[in-house]
């Protein structure tokens, strides 16, 4: 009887086994030819290309295992309820911005946004370095949410270049600035609106963290006001040392008023209150205009030449690193030891003694 030679066998066997399907004999030969050559040097074993296979199903599988970005976006928001109303507002603001001048994006399936994508949209929707560098990190916390959820593979914006900023320089108030804002406070509104500028002036308290703190925040036996996460504007908790003129600045504000410790350290309407102080101190006007947190930066300017400890600064603000602090929040420029040592004794009385005297204030 005539033997079958061995190589026929298994070309019979192979295609029996491919009978039912749409790959001939020939096509999964090649295939198989295509894997070794992709491994190059490797040797190509049956495992190995089980292993090649079982790679690449898991790729179609996660390919096909993603949401709309906008479906991303809602999930993304929705993760972020327990944030405050305001940072939530800000979130939805660059989102819709983003789905205004991008029609497309809304529907647009994650996995099909690339690096050049991001780049793109960002240049496409926001004219300033600034808007673009908002805009990028909260695309990055979309991304990275999408990440963790199985959506995408990575988060395309981490390399897309951050935008340059030019940090804006800000001045520290002079003292005759800050003597005569705090002079309008004493007199403005009953005196209800001094805490608050004070809490900013000698403590470095942003105005959204001050308008969250009641009195009970502020521990006089302990030499604190203790800012909770609920608090502070990276919901990180700190305490603020109570150097001695804001120790007298609150005694002023608690004798005055007699406050409760659940009672706000701001007044109801604040925002508007401490607004009209600022026109009467006399800015608001086109050659005046009043900088976001230019108390904060003058805590810091006047705390750094008075103290010289960075250090104890970088605690007291709630930095995590001396960085920031000694390339945006320093400006000691026309502040002397002598001007920062005065600062620092600036207490009731010696603002009402200042202002009765104004050709003797000091510059």
């Amino acid at each position: 009887m005539r033997k079958t030679p061995k190589t026929n066998k298994l070309r019979y066997v192979g295609a029996a086994l491919l009978e039912d399907e749409s790959v001939t004999l020939i096509q999964a030969a090649r295939l198989v030819l295509e894997i070794k050559e992709a491994l190059g040097d490797e040797i190509c074993t049956i495992n190995r290309c089980r292993e090649v296979v079982s790679l690449g199903l898991n790729a179609i599988k996660n390919k096909h295992h993603t949401v709309s970005f906008g479906t991303a976006a809602v999930e993304c928001l929705r993760s972020k309820s327990h944030r405050r109303p305001r940072t939530l507002t800000d979130i939805r603001s660059i989102i819709q911005k983003l789905k205004k001048s991008n029609p497309e994006l809304e529907q647009t399936p994650l996995r099909n946004i690339s690096v050049e994508d991001c780049q793109s949209i960002l240049m496409n929707t926001f004219t300033t370095s600034r808007q673009r560098h908002k805009a990028r990190l909260i695309l990055s916390g979309i991304f990275s949410f999408s990440v963790k959820r199985g959506w995408c593979d990575e988060n395309p914006i981490l390399r897309v270049d951050t935008p340059f900023l030019k940090e804006q320089e800000i001045p520290a108030l002079t003292l005759k600035e800050v003597t005569l804002l705090l002079k309008t406070c004493m007199d403005e509104f009953n005196g209800t609106c001094v805490a608050g500028a004070a809490l900013m002036i000698f403590a470095g308290i942003r105005p959204q963290e001050v308008e969250r703190l009641l009195w009970e925040n502020i521990a006089i036996r302990d030499g604190c006001v203790i800012l909770n996460s609920k608090h502070t504007k990276t919901g990180g908790a700190r305490h603020v040392t109570i150097l001695p003129v804001l120790a007298k600045w609150l005694k002023f504000c608690r004798d005055r008023t007699k406050p409760g410790p659940l009672t706000p350290i701001c007044p109801k309407g604040w925002t508007i209150k401490w607004r009209k102080i600022r026109r009467r101190a006399g800015w608001g006007s086109r050659k005046r205009s009043w900088v976001p947190d230019c108390l904060r930066h003058t805590y810091a300017s006047y705390h750094a030449k008075h103290f010289k400890d960075y250090n104890l600064l970088q605690m007291e603000m709630g930095h995590r690193s001396s960085s920031l602090l000694r390339t945006r929040y320093l400006n000691m420029k026309g502040i002397s030891v002598q001007t920062a040592n005065r600062f620092w004794a600036l207490t009731p009385a010696k603002v009402i003694e200042e202002m009765e005297a104004p050709a003797e204030m000091p510059q």
